[in-house]
């Protein structure tokens, strides 16, 4: 039922008035509207019988009264709260019978046809119509904003560009933290209770636009999502969930993992193999039970499409806390994300690159078929079993211990070039090979561990396989580790800080592989019964 209070114009003008929220700012422009809720109470049609009834300018009989209460209902509430905050409901007529709507709006000058002189009417109108053409979020879909009329629709979101709200800055863009009111968004906010999202900002071209339009409507709880997008200017702006930490950080002030409350061992399996879970999704759009791309009128031809990433490191994957507590992992940052009609160009000049974005990712975990030019979905397993392996050694051993393996990899990349912490390098002859401390450490983290922790260590070889055909896709992976995002492992598991974490050993000697004496054995077992064999090949072999 109407509320008795909006019976007039006077009550109506009074109730937009108290409801108009006035202290949001986009960027540098403050931001002045009346949220959804708010309008759809003033424009009910009881509402626009009686302002329609009590003005005297009105003169129409009862059937044609009716009939312009339902062409505005319909087709022109927006244009019903402007003209009554200017005075003027008696000029709905014309600019209905003038062919506008609410699809029109914002209006110029030129849009107002025998109205133009009307006085002022047109100017008061512009002037208010920023009040009542308020941007409305919907998920999954991309918004082109006009900057040149920008002056004629509000921005919903809190945008302070002070210091304290930049949440992060790279290469291709920076990432605040915004305020979206939730009037104005389709979507929830499942991280924070204060209506809290983040705000990545990048180059109006970026690659990440063309990822999302390419791969729209892949959705799985391991993956970030970018909820909405849209471009005002020459920026791409696009929102997602915000996150308490990228994971780098979060190890870096966690050094050592058994300190951190409900962080056990069989969390931290499950979470890695939901990130397996997140890529395959990637990997594979159309072949998911996770893909969504039919809700959002996506052409079923997606299914054939294929994307990655070429950019996973500790750094892309944010930790977001849930508002029940719980912490989950997520892939992000799509910057260097590709789809099939994509060519990737690689570089591995920066040494510190864990730290570091560059357009084909991070060189520390750059796959070796890079330096050749030619990558695909094998180049994501690669970075994965890298990032596997470092996040094992933080769980395990700590922080330091992790920062040690860092620079115990540090050598250089190839002979005569840069010194770097990746995780092969090549040798005098054209080979490429493992570093040793990476072999050394696979070796010790598997005596080590148990349950699903093991099962993820004994995965890592199967991922850093020198020749790309070899290493296990993503829909492999998540095979192999299916059981662990149930929670039916087969062992108990424990944080590091428990006692039936195996005992430090010494690490075993290995002798790095060479070309020549490449095993031919169908053994499951690397490195002492831990998994397949780790070969070397020429760079000059295929790779895919």
């Amino acid at each position: 039922m109407m509320d008795y209070a909006l019976d007039n114009a006077n009550s109506v003008l009074d109730f937009i008035d108290k409801h108009t929220v006035d202290d949001y700012q986009f960027r540098d422009r403050a931001q002045s509207f009346l949220p959804k809720s708010a309008l759809d109470m003033v424009t009910q049609r009881e509402v626009i019988q009686h302002i329609l009834a009590q003005d005297e300018n009105v003169i129409l009989s009862n059937d044609e009264h009716d009939a312009l209460v339902e062409r505005i209902y319909t087709k022109a509430r927006k244009l019903f709260a402007i003209c009554v905050m200017c005075g003027k409901a008696e000029y709905l007529k014309a600019m209905l019978d003038n062919g506008l709507t609410d699809n029109d709006l914002p209006l110029g000058k030129s849009k107002f046809g025998s109205l133009t002189r009307k006085g002022g009417f047109p100017n008061c109108f512009i002037a208010m119509q920023s009040y009542i053409e308020t941007i409305f979020f919907i998920k999954d879909e991309f918004k082109k904003l006009d900057d040149g009329n920008s002056g004629g629709f509000s921005i919903p979101i809190h945008f302070d560009e002070s210091k304290e709200n930049m949440k992060g800055k790279g290469a291709f863009g920076e990432v605040w933290i915004i305020k979206i009111h939730p009037d104005q968004r389709s979507f929830s906010c499942e991280t924070n209770d204060s209506d809290m999202f983040a705000l990545k900002v990048t180059p109006n071209e970026g690659r990440e636009r063309n990822y999302h339009s390419a791969m729209a409507g892949l959705d799985h709880p391991h993956l970030v999502k970018c909820l909405t997008s849209f471009t005002l200017g020459w920026k791409y702006y696009m929102v997602y969930d915000l996150a308490d930490c990228d994971l780098e950080s979060f190890i870096c002030d966690n050094p050592r993992s058994g300190k951190v409350s409900d962080l056990s061992a069989s969390w931290l399996a499950q979470q890695l193999s939901g990130l397996a879970g997140a890529l395959r999704v990637v990997h594979n759009p159309g072949g998911s039970k996770f893909s969504s791309a039919k809700n959002l009128g996506v052409p079923s031809a997606i299914g054939e499409r294929t994307g990655y990433i070429h950019d996973i490191k500790p750094d892309n994957i944010l930790v977001f806390q849930k508002k029940d507590g719980t912490s989950w992992l997520r892939l992000s940052d799509f910057s260097c994300a590709r789809v099939v009609d994509f060519v990737a160009t690689i570089s591995g000049n920066n040494r510190f690159s864990y730290k570091t974005n560059t357009k084909s990712g991070a060189p520390i975990y750059r796959a070796p078929e890079s330096s050749e030019g030619a990558t695909s979905r094998p180049y994501d397993m690669w970075s994965l079993g890298c990032v596997y392996l470092e996040i094992l050694v933080w769980f395990i051993e700590g922080y330091q211990a992790l920062l040690s393996f860092r620079a115990s990899r540090k050598c250089q990349a190839y002979p005569h070039g840069p010194t770097d912490e990746g995780f092969y390098y090549e040798t005098e002859s054209g080979i490429n090979i493992l570093r040793e401390p990476v072999v050394d450490k696979i070796e010790c983290l598997s005596r080590r561990c148990e349950g699903g922790l093991k099962d993820i260590v004994d995965t890592i070889p199967s991922l850093l396989k020198i020749e790309p055909k070899e290493r296990l896709d993503a829909s492999q992976l998540v095979e192999r580790l299916k059981h662990l995002g149930t929670g039916t492992g087969t062992r108990t598991e424990a944080g590091p800080s428990q006692t039936d974490l195996l005992p430090l050993l010494p690490p075993a000697s290995f002798n790095l592989p060479t070309h020549a004496s490449d095993s031919d054995s169908d053994s499951d077992s690397d490195f002492g019964g831990m998994g397949p064999t780790v070969k070397v090949i020429h760079p000059s072999d295929d790779s895919t």
